[in-house]
């Protein structure tokens, strides 16, 4: 396979198969493939909100030290080759191409067994990185944390558990305890956890799941982590000994995730050369893609994946941040599976305009459905839907001449178009 026959291979596998948890094809798979995985040592990573950006703030300090670090996330916003990052660079079409040629030959000869669109792209992770020679690889959960594909590793020599809340109840129950259990999950033998302040039903779980498996539990205790200075460049952020930590990334989510990493590489330099100047160039150097990402002008232009009710609240603490009392214009699409009526009542009560799109997904919402279902929660609010194949492209014509601040919120699967249209109309 090239690498556009690649990307159609396992678009047509997600769309015959959709999500399955459980261990046992993952495990069958990468038997296939001579157990890549067994070759690398993994810092795992699960949560509701905030994995992205804490893989992307650890994987920068590890590189900063001369690590040899890979990184693994889901589901890719811009690129598909962007889920794989390993000593330096992301993956290369011709190494993608190969590796899914790989898998795929290897999910062919299961007996039985159709192995599912996530699994196949965990077990090229797994193979790349062990084709790389990373030292250490982070990997990111796909859904819930003990269930998921990624959590077939054996050789856990730290997990992160970031902010847990209400997502995928349907399959991960409709209790905070049940949620965090899942998560807790990835909790190996032996492998610290590190773990951001949740509520005291989630935390039970997590200190459980720590304590049977007899190892050290760190947490980060949010009024530990101080931002001290903010605006639209960087922020600046005080943890425990570590004084002026410089963010480049924007939100007020930010210097909870970036403090989940310093945490995690302290931890990690017992075993690792790791230095405090590691930590903080590697702070300072994190850039991550849709997550509150600015783009300044005329008018200013804010990217974020925001895509459930704990997210949008985030994001709509860090519009009032930097905007103020300014009227925000919002371009919005959501998917059907969210919890789409809590996000509406969270982020409009402030927006001037709301232009609602249909993503580009098989689970999106249509346009004029979210449009009416927003209506019917702020009756006065100007809502506009465009559900056109270039609706997208449409919805930011129009909310960049209302010259407002503009937010692009709602779901991932929506970024990657508008940053083709911003290209094209030079506001990158």
């Amino acid at each position: 396979m090239d690498f556009l026959e690649a990307q159609n291979y396992l678009e047509k596998v997600r769309s015959q198969k959709g999500i399955v948890l459980g261990l046992d094809t993952m495990r069958h798979l990468m038997a296939k493939l001579n157990n890549p995985q067994d070759k690398v040592k993994f810092i795992q990573i699960a949560g509701t909100n905030g994995k992205g950006s804490t893989a992307a703030y650890l994987t920068s300090i590890l590189s900063e030290a001369g690590i040899k670090v890979g990184r693994y996330t889901s589901p890719a916003v811009f690129s598909s080759t962007e889920q794989y990052f390993a000593c330096g660079s992301c993956i290369s079409e011709s190494e993608y191409a190969k590796g899914v040629t790989a898998v795929a030959e290897a999910a062919a000869s299961l007996d039985g067994e159709t192995p599912t669109a996530f699994e196949q792209e965990t077990a090229l992770a797994f193979w790349y990185f062990a084709k790389k020679g990373c030292e250490l690889a982070i990997l990111e959960a796909g859904l819930g944390g003990d269930m998921d594909a990624t959590n077939i590793v054996t050789t856990t020599v730290c997990s992160i558990i970031t902010s847990i809340s209400m997502d995928h109840c349907r399959i991960l129950g409709n209790k905070i305890s049940e949620i965090a259990a899942h998560k807790a999950g990835i909790i190996k033998p032996g492998a610290p956890v590190i773990c951001i302040e949740q509520k005291e039903d989630a935390m039970e779980p997590i200190r459980a799941a720590a304590k049977a498996a007899d190892t050290p539990l760190y947490e980060v205790h949010r009024d530990e982590v101080r931002q001290i200075f903010s605006d639209k460049r960087e922020s600046i952020v005080f943890f425990r000994e570590f004084e002026n930590l410089h963010l480049k990334m924007l939100g007020s989510c930010q210097p909870e995730n970036a403090a989940l990493a310093v945490q995690a590489a302290s931890v990690l330099s017992r075993s690792y050369p790791i230095e405090k100047k590691h930590i903080y160039d590697g702070i300072e150097k994190t850039r991550w893609g849709g997550r509150f990402e600015l783009h300044s002008g005329s008018p200013d232009i804010i990217l974020d994946g925001a895509h459930n009710p704990d997210g949008i609240r985030r994001l709509r603490e860090s519009v009032n941040q930097m905007f103020g009392a300014v009227p925000i214009c919002y371009v919005c699409g959501v998917l059907a599976d969210k919890d789409y009526e809590k996000e509406i009542e969270i982020l409009f009560g402030r927006a001037s305009n709301v232009f609602t799109v249909t993503p580009p997904s098989p689970r999106a919402m249509k346009s004029t459905d979210l449009k009416a279902a927003i209506k019917k929660r702020f009756l006065q609010l100007k809502v506009i839907s465009f559900d056109s194949e270039d609706g997208i492209e449409k919805a930011m014509e129009a909310a960049v001449s209302q010259n407002n601040p503009v937010v692009v919120c709602g779901t991932l699967t929506i970024l990657a178009r508008v940053k083709e249209w911003m290209k094209r109309n030079d506001r990158m």
